[in-house]
């Protein structure tokens, strides 16, 4: 093969080789286009979708750096996207806010499975309720680097069934207060003669609600006796005894007479029992007889209490 030809075909190669650069060239570019529109496409997803989505890193010393936040997570908190990116939990929120996004982050990597809640968080745009997903992101070799986080505004939702509790919650009490003050009337029987009676179990609770009625009635009333009439009480022991004494008791103060009726044989067995003692309090076996003895009393202010 002479010089020419040698030459000749050498162009050629080179030629061919040129021709496959090109091409090579056009398939990177194309391909290059082809990433560039799916990077476009996923960026309009993520700051597109009506719900916040943001990503933290994980590092290798075990902290978390935030990645990013789309468009709809700034646009809820009120913080530009910049504001997110490269720093921790406590760079971004309060301090009790950023140390349940650790903990949730930190439980997210050591189950290694999604997690799921309900969150109340601060921002500049007020306080927001959140329902969240945080799911660990794998590399190659299994290792959980990083974290995305979902999270849909349940704010509304949320500010209406607190109200509705709220609401019932005002109702139950309202109706408890005037259950309550069902269970514990005090009766206007005369000017200065007032009745109690008393129906049920008698706990804590309703002790300090016959006392504190008592001795508002009796105040407001200016009374100068007090009927509290047991005979629908069950059972008597030892602190329905003790409340009956702080009662009257407490009646004395005021200038009035407690007159105890209702009491039933075996009530007085048990009262005998615990070695309560009744003191000054005045003791009838049915209400009738104790207004009579009410009555009377105001008629003979010299008649002696008896038992």
């Amino acid at each position: 093969m002479n010089t020419d030809t040698e030459q000749q075909v050498g162009e050629n190669d080179l030629s061919i080789e040129v021709m496959r650069l090109r091409q090579r060239i056009t398939t990177l570019e194309d391909v290059e286009q082809r990433l560039d529109q799916q990077t476009q496409f996923l960026r309009d997803v993520y700051d597109g979708v009506p719900y916040v989505v943001f990503v933290y890193e994980v590092l290798d010393n075990g902290d978390f750096r935030a990645v990013r936040m789309n468009q709809t997570g700034s646009q809820l908190t009120g913080l530009p996207v910049e504001h997110w990116t490269g720093k921790t939990p406590e760079q971004i929120h309060p301090p009790d806010d950023a140390a349940a996004i650790r903990q949730r982050l930190t439980s997210c990597v050591a189950q290694g499975n999604p997690i799921h809640f309900e969150e109340e968080l601060s921002f500049p745009s007020g306080k927001v309720w959140t329902q969240s997903i945080y799911s660990p992101i794998r590399d190659q070799t299994g290792r959980i680097y990083r974290v995305v986080g979902t999270a849909i505004d349940i704010t509304e939702r949320k500010q209406r069934n607190l109200a509705e509790i709220e609401k019932r919650e005002a109702i139950i009490a309202q109706q408890s207060t005037t259950l309550n003050e069902l269970s514990t009337p005090l009766l206007t029987i005369s000017t200065q003669v007032m009745v109690m009676p008393l129906i049920g179990t008698i706990d804590s609770r309703r002790a300090q609600q016959i006392i504190d009625t008592l001795l508002t009635g009796v105040a407001e009333a200016s009374a100068t006796m007090v009927i509290l009439d047991i005979t629908g009480v069950a059972v008597v022991d030892t602190q329905v005894a003790n409340t009956l004494i702080h009662a009257a008791q407490s009646v004395n103060l005021l200038g009035a007479t407690v007159i105890l009726t209702g009491i039933r044989p075996e009530i007085a067995q048990t009262l005998v029992g615990l070695g309560i003692d009744l003191g000054r309090i005045v003791t009838r076996s049915t209400l009738q007889a104790g207004i009579a003895y009410a009555l009377q009393s105001r008629r003979e202010p010299s008649s002696k209490a008896s038992g």
